[in-house]
């Protein structure tokens, strides 16, 4: 039975169950900073004001949402130039060049180090394909190294404007991106990764739409603790510095810097991410269960993996 169904039927209660289970989808850490705040996962918290407003947006795309390479031949792209579009969103792609050993190298062991390459680059190449779908936002991918704009030359990143990352650690390097978007004209910036097949392009939109409801702050949680999506009405550096990267209370840490700068945030559906082998496993049965997004190349991988066992773990 479905969500929907199941609150018709079982009136006040299935809203009060409901309510119950959203809450128990945020990852611990948040669940305990709302909880100390006296607040609920998932709402939208206002300047200025004592109270909370629940975004009405937001819950209703979590009942009824569902979570849902190797390079490709093809020409190489032409340069993309946006002009100045005053107010217009963006999306950015933070992603690496596709080389053994530079891309998820929590995954070898027990993956080889080209295995762990070919399942980054079918994430990355599904996700601009994905993102491809957002007509009428500036798109951009932000690279790293310097030298690896050749490795984004196939057409899934056709229409894509490429530009290479600057600064320190990851979150230095996404303010930077957001912030040249924002200075070549944007209103609303969108940050994702590559390593969450599961982020819809109508899942950005729900987040541009946030921002256009009042909130500064948009953020897709992961299921470990950090975010796969942040999406900001206005530059704010000031966030993502001195971040702990890498560990299970980052999200919780850029709430409680939002609550302490007064910024009206919301939280997204919870998504998991790919960093582990035992992502790699939650992703099979994520791709087993649902149809959307089609992440072709990623399902085609985890196809092709199906009965063969990576290398055992210690004490295995």
């Amino acid at each position: 039975m479905g969500e929907e169904e199941a609150e018709k039927e079982d009136g006040a209660l299935g809203h009060q169950n409901l309510r119950l289970r959203r809450q128990a989808a945020f990852p611990a850490c948040v669940r305990r900073e709302a909880a100390e705040a006296g607040e609920e996962p998932g709402r939208t918290h206002r300047r200025g004001h004592a109270r909370i407003r629940r975004s009405r947006t937001t819950l209703a795309r979590q009942a009824a949402s569902r979570p849902t390479v190797f390079r490709l031949p093809g020409a190489g792209n032409p340069p993309v130039q946006w002009g100045i579009m005053r107010g217009a969103d963006a999306l950015i792609i933070m992603a690496r060049a596709p080389r053994p050993g530079a891309v998820k190298t929590r995954l070898t062991p027990p993956f080889s180090p080209r295995e762990a390459v070919a399942l980054y680059a079918c994430m990355l190449a599904d996700t601009a394909e994905e993102m491809a779908a957002l007509a009428g936002v500036r798109r951009y991918l932000f690279y790293t190294p310097r030298g690896g704009r050749g490795d984004f030359d196939a057409a899934p990143f056709a229409g894509y404007a490429l530009r290479p990352q600057s600064g320190g650690d990851l979150g230095e390097r996404m303010a930077r991106a957001a912030d040249s978007a924002f200075g070549a004209g944007a209103g609303r910036v969108a940050v994702i990764g590559a390593d969450c097949p599961a982020l819809a392009a109508s899942r950005v939109r729900e987040a541009f739409r946030e921002l256009s409801a009042g909130a500064s702050v948009v953020f897709g949680p992961s299921v470990d603790g950090g975010f796969h999506l942040a999406a900001l009405a206005a530059p704010a550096a000031s966030l993502f510095g001195g971040m702990p990267w890498g560990t299970g209370t980052v999200l919780a840490e850029i709430v409680a810097r939002c609550r302490d700068a007064q910024l009206p945030y919301t939280l997204l559906r919870v998504e998991g991410d790919v960093d582990t082998v035992d992502d790699v496993a939650a992703l099979a049965r994520w791709a087993r269960r649902h149809a959307g997004p089609s992440c072709r190349r990623t399902r085609t991988w985890l196809t092709s993996r199906r009965g063969r066992r990576a290398t055992p773990r210690p004490g295995e």
